[in-house]
């Protein structure tokens, strides 16, 4: 007979991130449902997965709910200053151990102390500080015969 774990247990075994088997597996947010709350995904997504870890889909004992691990507390809140975001490197560093440990983002976004929207925008600033850079390939070239609109003529096109 061939060996039984749960969904995250294999994850874990793989030595996968919640977010890399996501990625493998081409599906969204729900694996997080999936893997601690005892949810059980279409056949669909079901194989994707098993075929994503390199088991096979009875291999995975679906439906059993874990609770997520102890994490350390999130660090204190940043003071506000303009309209800068108040969530720091450290929280954003700390929110990720939250959800690989197996907590929400809403969780996160709660000992923060930030709305959803704010923690959301939050990791999609450092998640693109944190992309590599392209390289700069000069100006892009303009069609041929085209000519540069001004606002003067946007405007006189606008109106008639």
């Amino acid at each position: 007979m061939k060996e039984e774990k749960t969904l995250n247990q294999w994850r874990k075994e793989r030595g996968l991130g919640v977010d890399e088997l996501a990625e493998r597996a081409g599906v969204g947010r729900s694996i997080g449902s999936w893997l601690y709350g005892g949810k059980v995904p279409k056949l669909k997504a079901s194989l994707a997965l098993a075929g994503a870890l390199g088991v096979e889909v009875t291999q995975i004992r679906w439906g059993e709910k874990e609770e997520p691990q102890p994490v350390p507390a999130m660090p204190p809140r940043a003071e506000v200053k303009g309209n800068r975001s108040s969530v720091t490197r450290e929280q954003y560093e700390m929110a990720k151990v939250w959800v690989e440990a197996g907590h929400s983002h809403s969780e996160a976004a709660d000992a923060m102390g930030v709305s959803r929207e704010t923690y959301y925008k939050a990791l999609r600033r450092f998640a693109e500080e944190d992309a590599p850079q392209k390289a700069d390939r000069g100006p892009t070239p303009k069609a041929a015969g085209s000519k540069p609109r001004t606002p003067k003529a946007e405007a006189a096109k606008a109106v008639s």
